[in-house]
C-alpha cells in the first residue's frame, strides 16, 4: 500500500452490547498500513476506506441508561463496568476551573483495560457578551486524538429559552471560534421543559432524555463516536448546571435534592437583609420610644421639684437681702 493511501479502522469484536468504543480510525495525514490484533489474537485485514469514515454497523450501540456517579460513568444494567471517567468531579467544580479531561475505558475482551483520553471539556467565563455577533463558545469540547474522537471540536451554546445546541467550532491561535455556517450544522440539541431535558440530533429526532442530571436515558441506537460526543456534551451540561444550579446537580444515586438558582438565592438573601434591616429599625424605634418615655418621666419629676426649689431659693434670697439691708446697730443687744 502506498504512503498516501488511507487506512482502515481496526475493529476489535465486542462481547457486550454496552462495551466501550474499540474502533480506531486513522487520520487522513497518517501514512503506512494499519495492523492490529482482534480479541481472539488474529490479525485484522487492511483495506482502503473513503475520507468520510462511516462506522460499521457493529459499532452501533443499543439504547441504554448512563449513570454519572462522582467521576465515573457506567451503564445502569452493568454498574461494575466503567465506560467513562472524568478527571474531576463535575458537581464540585467552581468557575475557576477551565479544563476537565474525559477518558474512555477500552476493554479488549479480557481482563485488560486501557484508558483513552478522547475529549477535553472547556469553560470560558463570558463577562461582556456581544449583542451583535456571537462570541467564542462559553462551553466547548475538543478531541485529543482523531483516532479516539474523529468528529472534532464542538461548542456548546445556550439559547434564550432553556435550549442548548452543539455546533462545530475550530481552534485558531489557541482561541476557539465558531465554524463557518455553524448555526446550520447542529449536531445535538437539548431543551429543558417541564422538568425533562430532551436531546435531539441534527434531524430533530429524539436520541436521549434527562429526567435527572446524573442519569442520561439514551432512547435510540447511536454510533459509538456520536455517543462519545453526546456523553461529553452531557458532562458539559452537568458542569454548567452545577455552576448555575438551574436543575439538581449530580449526586449519589437515590438522592435528588432541589437546588435553587443563584437568582433565587440572591432574592432570598435580599429579602432576608431587608427583614433584618427592618427589625433593626424597629428595635431602634422601640429604644427611642422607651428613652423618650424615660426622659418624659424624668422631666415630670424635675418639674414637680422645681416649684419647691424655687420657693426655697426665693426664701434664701429674701433672707440674704434682709441681712444686707439692716444696719449693724440692729444686731446690737444694747
Amino acid at each position: 500500500m502506498s504512503a498516501s493511501t488511507s487506512k482502515s479502522p481496526v475493529l476489535i469484536p465486542a462481547e457486550k452490547d454496552n462495551a466501550p468504543y474499540r474502533v480506531q480510525t486513522s487520520m487522513l495525514l497518517d501514512t503506512g498500513p494499519s495492523d492490529g490484533a482482534d480479541g481472539t489474537g488474529g490479525a485484522s485485514a487492511s483495506t482502503d476506506i473513503p475520507h468520510t469514515f462511516v462506522a460499521d454497523p457493529a459499532d452501533i450501540l443499543p439504547p441504554t441508561v448512563l449513570v454519572l456517579d462522582g467521576q465515573v460513568i457506567f451503564a445502569e444494567n452493568a454498574p461494575a463496568v466503567v465506560l467513562y471517567e472524568s478527571g474531576l468531579g463535575l458537581a464540585g467544580l467552581t468557575p475557576a476551573t477551565k479544563r476537565v479531561e474525559l477518558e474512555r475505558w477500552d476493554y479488549d475482551g479480557s481482563t485488560r483495560v486501557r484508558k483513552r483520553g478522547f475529549y477535553v471539556l472547556g469553560h470560558i467565563n463570558k463577562l461582556l457578551p456581544s449583542l451583535f455577533k456571537p462570541g467564542p463558545p462559553e462551553w466547548f469540547i475538543y478531541s485529543l486524538s482523531s483516532r479516539t474522537a474523529p468528529l472534532g471540536v464542538f461548542g456548546w451554546r445556550e439559547g434564550p429559552t432553556d435550549a442548548w445546541e452543539a455546533l462545530p467550532a475550530h481552534i485558531e491561535k489557541h482561541e476557539f471560534h465558531w465554524a463557518d455556517g455553524a448555526k446550520d450544522k447542529v449536531l445535538f440539541r437539548a431543551r429543558y421543559k417541564k422538568g425533562v431535558c430532551t436531546w435531539t440530533d441534527a434531524e430533530h429526532k429524539e436520541v436521549a432524555k434527562l429526567y435527572e442530571t446524573s442519569r442520561l436515558v439514551v432512547t435510540e441506537p447511536l454510533r459509538r463516536d456520536l455517543r462519545d460526543v453526546l456523553v461529553a456534551l452531557w458532562c458539559c451540561y452537568v458542569w454548567e448546571q452545577a455552576l448555575n444550579r438551574h436543575v439538581p446537580v449530580p449526586v449519589p444515586r437515590g438522592k435528588n435534592p432541589y437546588k435553587p438558582s443563584r437568582i433565587e438565592e440572591g432574592r432570598c438573601q435580599g429579602l432576608a437583609d431587608q427583614d433584618r434591616d427592618r427589625q433593626i429599625d424597629l428595635t431602634h424605634a422601640a429604644t427611642l420610644v422607651q428613652l423618650n418615655h424615660h426622659l418624659r418621666s424624668a422631666r415630670t419629676a424635675v418639674q414637680r421639684c422645681l416649684p419647691q426649689a424655687k420657693i426655697k431659693q426665693t426664701e434664701d434670697n429674701r433672707d440674704r437681702r434682709m441681712n444686707l439691708t439692716l444696719p449693724p446697730a440692729a444686731f446690737d443687744d444694747s
